[in-house]
């Protein structure tokens, strides 16, 4: 039989400076000492806990080699899931960048449109606003000339009528 063993010590027994004398009597409580049965070594029962896939599947039983096989199972449909999921996110991704850059595109389209319509109509208007001015000024003057007229018109009549 081989042996495997070891001192235990807590975190709050190590800075302990002043139970010295207590701490050799309670030793013995923290020593940790196991057996291992037949001719395996302390060095293949450590590499044993270690390893996550068995060399052979005679060296455990069927419910630990179902176990493992299952565990390696999920693991590889888990990456696939990811790998999958990548790949039509991304795909996904792409075809909304498109989808938004064609609304983009035919926004902005549309915007240019509207700004050109905007700037044929804005040179005619401006012009007209120019020549309204003008024409005020005119219909003024006419205003008054025929307003006079209607004065003068107006007291002809009346001493024609006296």
């Amino acid at each position: 039989m081989t042996c495997i063993s070891g001192l235990i010590i807590s975190d709050s027994q190590q800075d302990t400076t002043d139970e010295e004398h207590d701490d050799d009597n309670n030793d013995d409580k923290k020593f940790v000492s196991e057996e291992t049965p037949g001719n395996i070594s302390a060095d293949i029962l450590t590499k044993q806990w270690d390893k996550t896939e068995p060399e052979d599947n005679h060296e455990h039983g069927g419910l630990v080699t179902k176990i493992l096989q299952t565990k390696k199972e999920y693991e590889n449909v888990n990456t696939m899931n990811k790998e999958s999921l990548k790949v039509q996110s991304s795909g996904l991704n792409e075809a909304a960048k498109e989808r938004e850059k064609a609304l983009l595109k035919k926004e902005i389209n549309r915007l240019c449109d509207s700004l050109q319509t905007l700037s044929r109509s804005a040179i005619p208007l401006s012009k007209l606003m120019d020549f309204v001015q003008e024409d005020l000024e005119t219909m003024q003057q006419e205003y008054e000339r025929w307003k006079t007229e209607n004065h003068i018109l107006k007291s002809q009549l009346k001493q024609q009528e006296k």
